[in-house]
């Protein structure tokens, strides 16, 4: 790889690194600058030497181009707290955003340093304060060339030489501003862009001793708060609460943030191993898994994990699983301990194994892993991993996950900061697991500096032994005065507020028969297809109209006469005139948007009872005339009065084309293009193949025609004239027959046609939602919890329904889930191909790195999950009408077919998409 070198060692850092580190505990304004320091604590000649070691990795006549970290804002002009991103701070010491740095080293190895800065704005300044300006740039940041960030456009092709290797960092890879992209758009065509992470990742590893003091003030601090939060922590206290006790003594203490979001999990939330929701509340008798953070200034930070028992005692299976973890990582610690003193080779990823077979003994002991398996096996990875997938520890420094591009297989050297975290994951529904030790999560971390003589641990004031915690934790709760019916009490009135109130469910859903358009509903209007699904709900479920809060529905073709579908078909269903509805248009995802919407009313407390769904027909399409002719009609009134001379006189300088009906335009309004141009584009991006495309066809109506034939849509379907029968599904069709059909779309070469793209449709759903206590309240048991609805948008020229990948990859990451934890996937069938592609787009490694972030790729879709009912390619896609179906027949295999999660997602016109996430209703 570029720049793959020897690493520093901590003595040829400490020659660099400034004579004297100042004292940070004697500083009473953590925040304060000594004369010649850019970060508190760090004298400019600390940057000035690192930048020295990066021109001696870099190549002869090569730029290293560093971009400062973009403002991000909450809400229009409202910034978030503003974080430099760690490779510019690391070099320039800047901590400001719109700057670019550059290092150069020329032909001849001749070096310099030159920084592009905002330009002088007093205005601004008087908002935000005073801003490092060009001057300041030379003198105090030490650049040999100073420039306005208006200027780089113009720079930076003086700087570059036809065998000048230019080096970006990911951060500037990903953030490319537009000045960037105007700058580097003519170098690219003569230059390679390479990616510099490697050698700055290769510096940053190891410590310097400016460093490693701010590692300590960090670690001091966070293991300080950790003390304070153990002795405030009793049953009944929120998890949250928790949080802010952590954040709020950090802060207090001079800390800018927190290092990362807090991960506070209470008894079986402990077993979800970033549990950041911290939703629930302490119980007597539980463990509460702890895991945060602090920064301070310079974007050093602290990572500590603790697990302790909210009352102060352990209970025998909490004893012996901790009891476990604790040993684990205390071995693991002596044996790094040993191998520093005397010298050994030894890797996070040696020690990490090392760490699994510990574990693996214990879990095989306490009847968690069978005895039977054999270490190193693949089924024994498999089932290790299913309670442990973490590794064993990270690098630390500037980020909490430091330097990701040097491995872990490098051997541990002095100078490094590492993580040593063991720790277990016992889902609470795991029947493998013996019923004692289930629901239990355990992790202990701690920040370990590699010295020359051996090793420190920063965080070792923390309690973790178990005397020690028992004896912590069971003062404090004996100073606090608590009893455990009074925590009791807290718990009851909290989780009742936290968990139960707020959770919005599906009660209940039901469709209309997809029909081919012009067939079973030529004769009505979308208002009465949506009458009807509300109707047929509310006969269903025998709900009281009067008792509906609201109704929403979503459609995309509107009809003048019922542009608020919802409200008129409301009223046509029964709904009483008092109760408010409202029509929501979102492409294919409009009762997507609806249920979505009502389900955030729920969530809110504002509303407890919601229908919503949504409606489509191209069997009453409105057509409009031209528009030169409509502009005379509206005209038509004063002509009329005006006798056969002014209608005459109306009707002049009219084209025959101009009496011309149009028909609503199918074309996407900003790229002029069909949809199915832009999936044939999808699926030659990815490599779908059109056998590939009339495979899946043909197994979607296979899939729909059997779910019906075995009863699996009875309840979900109303029956039309005494039949719930969809005619779009094909009984007869076979490969030999789709691959006998012609391109629909990009002729003569294009790989969509009829056979495997969906048909238009008419139809109607609706889907009852209710807060969890009102169902339950009422009588009824819910079938699923909407746990989320995230809508995305991407580049309609380029990635028009490519959505539902990245919205898949977000929720799977904002829940902590993996695909495999998913038991079924609704995915909306707009084309096969515009499937096939999301599918490959999650199983791309590089793609997922470069568009979602992830180290590698988000996986595979089990196709035994996916879309086992049918989808639309088979039961067709009323627009407006889809995004209910996917809920409702989701809700319903949760119910029929068991499994705790489903996926739902649904591209949409224009680079739209969403994705849902359901979890079954326990009771």
């Amino acid at each position: 790889m570029l720049f793959l070198r020897a690493l520093p060692t901590t003595r040829s850092l400490a020659k660099c690194s400034i004579a004297v580190t100042r004292s940070l505990s004697s500083v009473q304004n953590p925040f304060s600058l000594s004369v010649g320091e850019l970060v508190p604590g760090i004298h400019a000649s600390e940057f000035q030497a690192r930048r020295a070691r990066a021109f001696d990795l870099m190549p002869t006549d090569s730029l290293l181009i560093l971009n400062a970290a973009e403002e991000k804002y909450s809400a229009h002009d409202i910034p978030y707290d503003f974080r430099q991103d760690s490779q510019f701070l690391y070099l320039t010491g800047l901590e400001e955003p719109e700057a670019i740095a550059i290092l150069k080293k020329d032909g001849s190895n001749a070096t310099s340093f030159i920084m592009f800065v905002r330009p002088r704005d007093s205005h601004s300044e008087q908002w935000d304060g005073p801003r490092v300006h060009t001057n300041s740039a030379k003198s105090s940041y030490l650049a040999d060339e100073a420039f306005t960030i208006d200027e780089f456009e113009s720079v930076l092709p003086k700087l570059v030489s036809a065998s000048t290797q230019i080096c970006i960092t990911r951060a500037v890879q990903d953030k490319y501003s537009a000045r960037f992209i105007n700058a580097t758009r003519q170098l690219q065509a003569s230059h390679s862009f390479q990616m510099a992470d490697n050698l700055l990742d290769m510096l940053r590893v190891i410590k310097s001793p400016v460093e490693i003091e701010k590692m300590r003030h960090a670690c001091n601090i966070g293991s300080a708060a950790f003390q304070n939060l153990m002795s405030k922590a009793h049953p009944g206290q929120l998890e949250i609460g928790l949080a802010g006790t952590f954040e709020g003594y950090c802060r207090g203490q001079g800390s800018l943030r927190n290092a990362f979001p807090c991960v506070v999990g209470a008894g079986a939330n402990a077993s979800v191993i970033h549990y950041l929701a911290k939703r629930g509340v302490l119980k007597p008798d539980e463990l509460v898994l702890m895991d945060s953070g602090c920064e301070v200034t310079g974007n050093y930070v602290s990572d500590i994990t603790r697990t302790f028992p909210t009352t102060g005692r352990f209970t025998k299976p909490q004893h012996d699983l901790y009891s476990l973890i604790l040993d684990v990582q205390l071995k693991c610690i002596e044996r790094l301990s040993a191998a520093m003193q005397k010298k050994e080779r030894l890797t996070l990823d040696e020690l990490h194994i090392y760490s699994v077979g510990l574990l693996a003994d214990g879990m095989q002991e306490f009847g968690i892993l069978p005895r039977h398996l054999v270490k190193g096996t693949a089924a024994f990875e498999h089932a290790f991993r299913k309670y442990n997938p973490t590794h064993l520890g990270h690098y630390l420094g500037m980020d909490v996950h430091d330097t990701p591009t040097y491995s872990r297989s490098h051997p541990i050297v002095p100078g490094m900061i590492i993580t040593i975290e063991p720790g277990i994951y016992l889902p609470s529904n795991d029947d493998a697991i013996p019923h004692e030790y289930r629901g239990i999560g355990i992790r202990i971390e701690d920040d370990v500096l590699i010295t020359e003589s051996g090793i420190e641990i920063l965080t070792k004031t923390v309690p973790k032994s178990i005397a020690d915690l028992e004896n912590f934790i069971g003062k404090a709760i004996l100073s606090l005065s608590i009893s455990e019916s009074a925590a009791m009490a807290m718990t009851r009135v909290f989780s009742r507020h936290m968990s139960t109130a707020r959770r919005a469910v599906v009660v209940d859903g039901v469709r209309m028969p997809f029909a081919k358009s012009s067939t079973l509903y030529e004769d009505l209007m979308a208002y009465d297809l949506m009458r009807d699904s509300i109707k047929g709900l509310l006969n269903k479920t025998a709900l009281d109209p009067a008792s509906v809060d609201y109704v929403i529905c979503g459609t995309v073709i509107q009809e003048v006469r019922t542009s608020n579908i919802a409200r008129e078909a409301a009223l046509g269903a029964g709904i009483p005139k008092e109760i408010p509805a409202h029509t929501v248009t979102q492409a294919c995802i409009s009762s997507s948007q609806a249920i979505a919407a009502a389900s955030e009313k729920i969530m809110a407390g504002s509303m407890d009872i919601i229908i919503a769904g949504g409606v489509e027909t191209f069997s009453d399409v409105p057509i409009r005339f031209a528009r030169p002719l409509r502009k005379r009609m509206l005209g038509a009134g004063k002509a009329m009065k005006g006798g056969p001379g002014g209608i005459l006189k109306l009707l002049k300088g009219l084209k025959p084309a101009d009496f011309t009906p149009e028909a609503p335009a199918i074309k996407n309004f900003h790229t002029n293009e069909v949809m199915g141009n832009s999936s044939d584009r999808l699926a030659a991006r990815f490599g779908v193949t059109r056998k590939e495309m009339d495979e899946y066809s043909v197994q979607s109506h296979l899939n729909a025609a059997k779910a019906h034939a075995e009863g699996k849509y009875e309840g979900e379907i109303l029956p039309f004239k005494g039949s719930t029968a969809e005619n779009g599904i094909n009984l007869n069709t076979s490969i030999e027959k789709l691959t006998s059909l012609k391109p629909a779309f990009v002729k003569p070469h294009g790989t969509h046609t009829a056979g495997n793209s969906s048909f238009l449709t008419d139809g109607s759903a609706a889907t009852l939602l209710m807060s969890e206590s009102k169902a339950l309240e009422l009588g009824y048991k819910p079938k699923s919890i909407i746990l989320d609805s995230t809508f995305v948008g991407v580049d309609p020229f380029d990635s028009l329904l490519l959505g539902p990948a990245y919205g898949i990859a977000k929720v799977l990451k904002k829940h902590n889930l993996k695909l495999s934890d998913i038991d079924h996937f609704e995915i909306h069938e707009a084309f096969a191909g515009q499937v096939l592609a999301n599918l490959k787009a999650l199983n791309d490694a590089d793609f997922c790195k470069q568009e979602f972030g992830w180290d590698g790729a988000v996986g595979r879709v089990d196709m035994s999950k996916l879309n086992t009912w049918g989808g639309s390619l088979a039961l067709g896609h009323p627009f407006g009408a889809t995004g209910s179906r996917l809920v409702n027949t989701a809700s319903n295999k949760l119910v029929k077919e068991g499994g705790k999660y489903a996926i739902l997602a649904a591209c949409a016109d224009s680079g739209l998409a969403y994705v849902g996430l359901l979890q079954r209703y326990e009771a």
